[in-house]
């Protein structure tokens, strides 16, 4: 998607690249030079990229992926990309997917932004701590102490898409709408960032659904329950992988 936005607006036109890098030239600048500058933002920006374009008409859409099969994906191009960041963790402790636990998982935020419940935050545009004061407390959205709960979080979602501000789907939706709107001819193209690696001659183990351990796939149901919960109520096709998500405090089906 990011290739064929700078395709139609030009790369100028389109704010792209490290979310970090790029917030922060937005910040630097005033609000008509951030209007006369842009006219789309494409990459794995979350909601409040908005509040930067204040009183602009814009609409978000992103293609979505089933939230273990985006993790193993996640996986498996960090090991294949050296230049990630994450890229030397995984080659020095994470060879499989399998090796994952809880106590690897909590020190790092490359797992925490990526890998646990990152639609949610990113189509709320609320931050979610999942361990405060020291306890696990699945479900609690923003900052400690914020308050924000999952049920705000999913009626900003909800409204958003309402209003047509927010189109979220898989890829045939997206494809539609990005037709509609005069940006695509035709279908999205594969446009891989690193190659296909033939297990048999991977320095890791390439991770697929289907190859999860019963114990990693509970670890990443875990974590993701808020991204099951929202998925299951607002985009049920897109949830493949179903399991038991802790929403709030209680035990609930995921989708």
């Amino acid at each position: 998607m990011n290739y064929e936005m700078i395709r139609h607006f030009g790369a100028a036109r389109v704010l792209s690249g490290q979310p970090p890098l790029a917030l922060g030239r937005l910040a630097a600048m005033t609000l008509d030079e951030r209007n006369a500058a842009y006219d789309a933002v494409a990459g794995h920006f979350a909601w409040n990229v908005t509040e930067y374009f204040e009183n602009r008409p814009f609409t978000a859409f992103s293609i979505l992926r089933d939230p273990l099969e985006r993790i193993c994906s996640f996986f498996n191009f960090v090991h294949r990309s050296t230049s990630h960041p994450a890229n030397a963790i995984f080659k020095k402790r994470l060879k499989s997917l399998n090796d994952l636990t809880e106590a690897l998982m909590r020190p790092h935020p490359i797992f925490f932004k990526e890998w646990s419940n990152y639609y949610t935050r990113a189509f709320s545009g609320l931050s979610i701590d999942r361990f405060v004061d020291g306890d696990s407390a699945k479900g609690v959205l923003g900052p400690a102490g914020f308050g924000a709960t999952f049920d705000e979080a999913r009626s900003l979602v909800e409204e958003r898409i309402a209003d047509r501000r927010l189109i979220i789907g898989e890829q045939p939706l997206i494809e539609a709408f990005l037709r509609d709107k005069g940006v695509l001819e035709g279908s999205l193209t594969h446009r891989n960032v690193a190659p296909k690696v033939d297990p048999a001659q991977s320095d890791y183990e390439v991770a697929t659904v289907a190859t999860l351990s019963p114990a990693t796939r509970a670890l990443l149901l875990e974590w993701n329950a808020l991204d099951m919960a929202l998925l299951g109520a607002v985009a049920p096709d897109s949830v493949r992988h179903r399991g038991v998500a802790v929403v709030g405090g209680g035990a609930s089906p995921s989708a």
